[in-house]
């Protein structure tokens, strides 16, 4: 029989974003073949394979069946956006901050623009010139874009050619701004002073706001675990043991000998001056503590790396700790000792000291990459998951007739297998989150997928040459599938090949 219908089907294969297997990929080969009269595979491919990859192609090269490696190379220039999110800020629900991660995966030095656009509209741009092998993590600030999907795009600068950007694909990447949620606040204090626990709840939509008495405020208590943040003002009382390990702010945590606090005191102070502060640090932003009176204070054994917001004569009357188990923002003396809560300065504090540790939490929602079906939790994509069994998976964005696919879910977990980039939808059909929909970004973001260094370099020669000629079997005595599966075979290894090199074969 005449196989060239099978064989003109090739011209048709175009490359396809996502993940491949190659190990998966030969077994299947060597099963499809094996036991059949002259089996060989052939293994298209750029060499631009992982470590699986290479040692499933070194596996077959030394196999019982002839393995044979094409290989169509090409030039290894690439950039390749790894890494593209972006979150709303609280205190401005107009203007998003973006994260975007780029690599240079050639061997020369690149140049490269960074555009980021929301719904077509360019909203900001960076201009980035990376060493070979050089990633660089850029952070756009304060952008305008009141839409929730973003594109991120590398293009070639002004006048320069694109041709060390390498294939497109990787060049493009998309991102869906998550919903805000509020800062969950704990407030552990002895109820007298009002004036922190006032100047909290004006903040109305960015905090929520639990109190704890002083005593009780230990790091098990349900508020205290809960939070993102937690003060403790314990006013005329010793601090609770042991404290979270988390995001803290705390005042006057010295005024008892003994103390929880992990910042250690270095001695007492007796009518404070507050001579210095850090006028450029985010949480003295407008902030001014001229002729501030204090009765008492303590000042701090600073460590290095602490920043000294406020000093009295030139030692540490509040500083700021960064550490792996949380902030801890520390004032050495308490409020009620002080007129600051009668000053204005004393509401745009504690809103400055929010919006700090607000902007500090984890809220960039990476996208998911193309490829293997991964787990997903709809909690953690802003869709409450109780009684949802399944959802419906629509492949665009847009208001279209799309025929969306339907996702079992099981104890609020969603098994997803995306294909293409770009954003999907995600619908509850039933629970208490039935018709609610939320976005999903989808990017090809995997820098060994974009990195087209040739990887098969080092295998023997067997590999690559030519097998022996094999034993024809007559159409006429086999059956036609085993042409059929040894073009579906080479199918697969073109597949994987031209997902590496992009190209039409």
């Amino acid at each position: 029989r005449d196989p060239s219908a099978l064989l003109r089907g090739l011209d048709e294969l175009a490359p396809t974003p996502g993940e491949a297997d190659l190990g998966r990929a030969l077994a299947l080969a060597r099963n499809a073949v094996d036991g059949q009269a002259g089996p060989q595979i052939l293994l298209l491919t750029d060499g631009a394979v992982d470590d699986a990859g290479a040692k499933a192609v070194k596996g077959c090269a030394d196999g019982p069946i002839p393995c044979a490696v094409a290989k169509f190379t090409g030039p290894p220039a690439s950039l390749a956006i790894t890494a593209f999110a972006a979150r709303r800020y609280p205190s401005d629900r107009e203007k998003v901050e973006v994260l975007a991660e780029v690599i240079n995966l050639g061997d020369a030095p690149a140049s490269v623009l960074l555009e980021v656009q929301a719904d077509g509209i360019g909203i900001g741009k960076r201009e980035l010139t990376l060493e070979p092998g050089e990633s660089a993590r850029e952070i756009l600030h304060e952008l305008d874009a009141a839409r929730s999907r973003l594109v991120a795009r590398l293009v070639a600068p002004e006048g320069a050619a694109a041709d060390h950007l390498g294939p497109s694909a990787d060049d493009v990447a998309y991102a869906v701004v998550p919903p805000l949620r509020p800062l969950e606040v704990a407030l552990a204090t002895d109820g007298t002073d009002l004036f922190l626990e006032a100047a909290l709840l004006t903040l109305g939509d960015h905090v929520n706001l639990s109190g704890v008495a002083i005593a009780e405020a230990t790091a098990d208590h349900p508020a205290i675990a809960g939070a993102d943040l937690v003060f403790y003002d314990p006013g005329d009382n010793p601090l609770p043991s042991p404290l979270p390990k988390k995001d803290m702010v705390l005042f006057d945590p010295w005024r008892f000998a003994e103390s929880p606090a992990p910042i250690a005191k270095a001695k007492d102070v007796a009518r404070p001056f507050l001579t210095e502060q850090l006028k450029d640090h985010p949480i003295l932003e407008h902030v001014t503590l001229k002729d501030v009176n204090l009765s008492r204070g303590t000042v701090f054994d600073a460590a290095p790396g602490d920043e000294l917001l406020i000093r009295s004569l030139g030692e540490p009357l509040a500083l700021l700790r960064q550490g792996s188990e949380g902030t801890v923002l520390a004032f050495g003396f308490d409020l009620r000792q002080s007129d600051l809560p009668l000053r204005t300065a004393f509401p745009v504090l504690v809103a400055n000291i929010i919006d700090y540790f607000e902007r500090s939490t984890p809220g960039f929602v990476a996208a998911i990459p193309v490829g293997a079906r991964r787990p997903i939790a709809l909690a953690e994509l802003g869709l409450p998951a109780i009684g949802v069994t399944a959802v419906e998976v629509f492949a665009g964005y847009g208001e279209g007739d799309e025929a969306p696919t339907i996702a079992p879910v099981q104890d609020g977990i969603l098994r997803l297998r995306a294909t293409t980039p770009g954003i999907v939808r995600l619908r509850a059909v039933d629970g208490q989150s039935a018709g609610a929909e939320v976005a999903l970004a989808v990017n090809q973001a995997s820098a060994a997928a974009s990195d087209l260094h040739d990887r098969l370099g080092d295998l023997p020669d067997a590999a690559a040459a030519p097998a022996d000629a094999p034993s024809p079997a007559p159409l006429s005595q086999g059956p036609l599938w085993t042409l059929l599966v040894l073009v579906a075979a080479g199918i697969v290894a073109l597949e994987w090949a031209s997902y590496h090199r992009r190209w039409t074969v």
